[in-house]
Protein backbone atom coordinates (compact mmCIF):
# COMPACT_ATOMS: atom_id res chain seq x y z
CA UNK A 1 0.00 0.00 0.00
CA UNK A 2 1.37 3.43 -1.26
CA UNK A 3 2.10 6.26 1.51
CA UNK A 4 -0.90 8.67 2.00
CA UNK A 5 1.48 11.26 2.50
CA UNK A 6 4.12 11.76 -0.39
CA UNK A 7 6.61 14.44 -0.93
CA UNK A 8 7.36 15.19 -4.27
CA UNK A 9 11.24 14.96 -5.44
CA UNK A 10 12.98 18.27 -5.86
CA UNK A 11 16.86 19.71 -5.73
CA UNK A 12 16.42 22.81 -3.74
CA UNK A 13 15.71 22.97 -0.26
CA UNK A 14 13.00 24.20 1.53
CA UNK A 15 13.37 27.85 2.86
CA UNK A 16 9.84 28.84 4.11
CA UNK A 17 6.89 27.11 5.10
CA UNK A 18 4.66 27.36 1.71
CA UNK A 19 7.12 26.02 0.29
CA UNK A 20 7.05 23.09 1.86
CA UNK A 21 2.92 22.87 1.85
CA UNK A 22 3.60 23.23 -2.12
CA UNK A 23 5.95 20.00 -2.38
CA UNK A 24 3.06 18.01 0.40
CA UNK A 25 0.58 15.57 -1.82
CA UNK A 26 -2.25 14.43 -0.28
CA UNK A 27 -4.11 11.27 -1.94
CA UNK A 28 -7.36 10.69 -0.98
CA UNK A 29 -8.83 6.91 0.14
CA UNK A 30 -10.41 4.73 -1.88
CA UNK A 31 -14.28 3.92 -1.54
CA UNK A 32 -13.13 0.37 -0.70
CA UNK A 33 -10.84 1.14 2.17
CA UNK A 34 -13.21 3.69 3.66
CA UNK A 35 -16.20 0.59 3.65
CA UNK A 36 -13.38 -1.34 4.72
CA UNK A 37 -12.37 0.62 7.62
CA UNK A 38 -15.92 1.64 8.89
CA UNK A 39 -17.10 -1.99 8.83
CA UNK A 40 -14.44 -3.33 10.96
CA UNK A 41 -14.80 -0.46 13.16
CA UNK A 42 -18.39 -1.19 13.67
CA UNK A 43 -17.38 -5.21 14.40
CA UNK A 44 -15.11 -4.14 16.96
CA UNK A 45 -17.17 -1.78 18.75
CA UNK A 46 -20.24 -4.39 18.31
CA UNK A 47 -17.69 -6.64 20.21
CA UNK A 48 -16.88 -4.49 22.82
CA UNK A 49 -20.68 -3.66 23.35
CA UNK A 50 -21.72 -7.42 24.06
CA UNK A 51 -18.48 -8.34 26.28
CA UNK A 52 -19.44 -4.99 28.16
CA UNK A 53 -22.64 -6.04 28.36
CA UNK A 54 -22.05 -9.25 29.65
CA UNK A 55 -19.64 -8.47 32.32
CA UNK A 56 -20.86 -5.43 34.08
CA UNK A 57 -24.08 -5.90 35.25
CA UNK A 58 -26.11 -4.04 38.11
CA UNK A 59 -25.34 -0.09 38.76
CA UNK A 60 -21.94 -0.29 37.08
CA UNK A 61 -23.38 -1.15 33.63
CA UNK A 62 -24.64 2.29 31.76
CA UNK A 63 -26.82 1.33 28.67
CA UNK A 64 -26.46 4.78 27.09
CA UNK A 65 -22.10 4.55 27.28
CA UNK A 66 -22.92 1.30 25.92
CA UNK A 67 -24.59 2.82 22.80
CA UNK A 68 -22.08 5.17 21.90
CA UNK A 69 -19.72 2.33 20.99
CA UNK A 70 -21.23 1.88 17.89
CA UNK A 71 -22.17 5.30 17.28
Amino acid sequence: MMSKLQFLQSQQPVTNLNELFNKVQLNSISTYELIAGMSISFILGLLIFIIYRITFKGTVYSYTFNLSLLL
